[in-house]
């Protein structure tokens, strides 16, 4: 499942944001920030 939702393939429920920002011990809401580098990643891989 972790792999679906790295590859953006799925989308997590709220319970499971929760979960595993509990396992990470952060804020549920850390993983809902964008990031801003999200963009140059993306546009070397297309490379």
């Amino acid at each position: 499942m972790f792999g679906a939702l790295e590859r953006g393939q799925r989308n997590p429920t709220i319970v499971s944001l929760y979960e595993l920002a509990q396992a990470l011990g952060v804020d549920y809401l850390e993983l809902l920030k964008p990031d801003p580098d999200w963009d140059k990643a993306k546009s070397r891989r297309k490379r």
